[in-house]
């Protein structure tokens, strides 16, 4: 199994002298709060006590499936697409589900693909943010990159003309 860079609640516990909580929705996903010195639990952790912080939050983004699924309904394709050439393009895009569907059934495990764990200081979140770049492009293109792709005419595979 691959080592994340992602910090686990219990590596964070493990580290801090205070509560440590996971939370949801505190957070835009994918921002993090302010960066506080290296962008490390060490950084947060010593921000931390220098303000007095009873208690560490830890909230872990994970992404958004319907992000990557294409839904075929939700774009103009009579528009997009020449008439002769509907029966390829919805064929690709049952193609790209497909693969989405065998890379989270045979490869993904549920793991977030990016964690903040700050400190709330005067209504602010002060902390670090770190993302699983590798998992993050392990899923690929979103929709609308794989329709605009699929609309220019560019080939699936790199290094293909």
């Amino acid at each position: 199994m691959k080592q994340s860079v992602i910090p686990t609640m219990e590596d964070i516990r493990a580290r801090a002298d205070i509560p440590v909580f996971e939370v949801a929705g505190a957070l835009e996903p994918m921002t993090g709060p302010v960066q506080v010195g290296s962008n490390d639990i060490y950084s947060v952790l010593k921000f931390a006590d220098a303000v007095g912080s009873r208690a560490l939050m830890v909230q872990y983004d994970y992404p958004e499936f319907d992000d990557f699924y294409v839904d075929p309904g939700a774009y103009p394709l009579e528009e997009m697409f020449e008439e002769e050439c509907m029966d390829e393009v919805y064929e690709a895009i049952d193609d790209r589900n497909d693969e989405i569907d065998e890379y989270l059934d045979k490869e993904y495990d549920g793991e977030p693909f990016a964690a903040s764990v700050f400190v709330s200081y005067d209504g602010t979140a002060y902390g670090m943010y770190v993302e699983d770049d590798a998992l993050i492009e392990a899923f690929g293109e979103t929709s609308d990159e794989f329709m605009v792709r699929l609309m220019l005419g560019e080939d699936d595979e790199e290094g293909e003309d």
